[in-house]
């Protein structure tokens, strides 16, 4: 498997193995539940190298696992950061307008993945008010409190519309400005405290299913799964494939 994934990325422009895991994962549940398409969403695409790597994470789900198709959704402002609207949105060290977009650059290097833009408590809703596939994975990359809190409005959705576990990437949770009391931690926390029939968890001890160069790495630290229990198929057979997706080279 792993020499396999080693010649395909040698063709792909972009490799994020979070990606890779969390989709393949995804992709990997959709099919045992008998569905043949399923949805990827990253939530904050600026510059867009995210985007591509989910693209690239969608076609390495689709080769594993013929039969099941992967969208591929970028969620995102086009003019950065939006205006702060909670105190726990770290507005002493985040601006407004940061991580602004190049959308017709932007364009012309995505090749599948449809761009939704527009503030996120506007777009939330309105995908949702839209026919598409199951959601199986969500890269939350929205740096502010307030954003991530409107995000988890997906989370909601009616059951059809999700799988039983939703895979689930925070990429700001870890270093400065981030603490419990602010940013994507602290409307985890919100989430779960208003909801027990949506909850979202760190996947503990992730890493130690994963190669020894990932061991060290701190992306299993920032995936979690958001379980849907009030789910139809929540209690379906199901489980978390252990593959190697490492693209580092091994320690000697």
């Amino acid at each position: 498997m792993f020499a396999w994934l080693q010649s395909q990325h040698s063709r792909e422009t972009s490799w994020r193995p979070q990606y890779v895991w969390s989709v393949v994962s995804a992709a990997r549940s959709a099919a045992l539940l008998g569905l043949e398409r399923v949805v990827a969403i990253e939530l904050g695409v600026a510059g867009g190298n995210g985007l591509l790597a989910l693209e690239a994470a969608a076609d390495m789900a689709e080769r594993l696992l013929l039969g099941v198709h992967v969208d591929v959704y970028g969620f995102d402002t086009s003019a950065g950061l939006p205006r702060h609207r909670d105190r726990r949105d770290a507005s002493w060290a985040l601006h407004p307008g940061d991580f602004a977009m190049d959308e017709a650059k932007l364009r012309q290097r995505i090749r599948r993945a449809q761009l939704v833009l527009g503030l996120i408590g506007d777009t939330v809703p309105q995908f949702l008010e839209e026919d598409h596939a199951p959601i199986g994975f969500i890269a939350f990359d929205l740096d502010y409190y307030s954003s991530t809190i409107e995000a988890f409005a997906l989370l909601e959705a009616s059951a059809e519309r999700l799988l039983p576990r939703i895979f689930c990437y925070f990429d700001d949770i870890f270093w400065p400005p981030w603490t419990d009391f602010n940013g994507e931690r602290a409307a985890i926390a919100d989430f779960n405290a208003a909801h027990d029939q949506r909850r979202i968890s760190a996947l503990r001890g992730l890493k130690y299913s994963l190669p020894r160069s990932e061991f060290m790495q701190p992306w299993p630290e920032m995936v979690y799964l958001a379980e849907i229990l009030d789910h139809p198929s929540y209690d379906k057979p199901d489980s978390i494939p252990i593959i190697d997706l490492s693209l580092r080279d091994e320690p000697a």
